[in-house]
């Protein structure tokens, strides 16, 4: 997030002719829903993320009750930021959807592999997933209504991903082309949470997500 968030960083370090960048896109609802749950919703960490034009610092006990609120959550935008790298780095850009990571892990590591001039992964690699949780892990997917309105109110996220693809002279991904979710995903609601015991906030720091949501707002005074 920080990278995405800070214009200073992405500017700096398009300044390295020879770097490659590789960003990982996330389904939008999906990935709202994830850090909403880390950040929002009540008994997920000690101090829920500030909200609002006042930055007060607010929970809501579920993801129906958040969304009734909806003008004072952040959307975690990406696309913008994707497109903005885009212009700096041109054809050394390369988005990875998550589909391929999950469907094809070994073919799109190669393929990343291959970009940098490297040979293909050995037999024995394994490409693990890590920071998943699987299962319900808020009332979304039980929700088709919240799901419908939550897709709706990030329409703009996934028209400007797609335009992304599309001028990286990518395919779009099925996955964002049909507006699929995690809740359109029968596996990843196979499961359970991680282990209540051991805090959601440890898995994550929203305190990066806070500064690059932060920065977002500064990105035309740092160019």
């Amino acid at each position: 997030p920080g990278i995405f968030g800070s214009a200073r960083i992405r500017f700096g370090l398009a300044q390295l002719k020879n770097l490659q960048v590789f960003v990982v896109v996330c389904d939008p609802v999906s990935r709202w829903e994830k850090v909403t749950l880390l950040g929002s919703l009540c008994g997920s960490r000690a101090v829920p993320v500030p909200v609002g034009s006042s930055r007060e610092h607010r929970c809501w006990p579920t993801l129906s009750a958040a969304v009734q609120e909806l003008d004072l959550l952040p959307r975690w935008p990406m696309g913008d930021a994707a497109h903005a790298m885009l212009e700096l780095f041109g054809n050394r850009l390369q988005l990875v959807h998550q589909e391929s990571l999950r469907l094809e892990p070994r073919r799109t590591f190669d393929g990343l592999a291959r970009a940098l001039g490297l040979g293909p992964f050995p037999e024995w690699a394994e490409f693990r997933r890590y920071h998943a949780f699987r299962g319900h892990r808020t009332d979304l997917c039980r929700n088709a209504s919240l799901l419908a309105q939550l897709k709706r109110w990030l329409e703009p996220e996934y028209v400007e991903l797609s335009r992304v693809f599309r001028a990286t002279g990518q395919a779009i991904p099925q996955e964002l082309l049909k507006r699929r979710t995690r809740c359109e995903r029968p596996e990843e609601l196979q499961g359970s949470l991680p282990d209540p015991a051991l805090p959601v906030s440890t898995m994550l720091d929203m305190r990066e997500l806070e500064a690059g949501n932060a920065m977002l707002k500064d990105e035309v005074v740092a160019l």
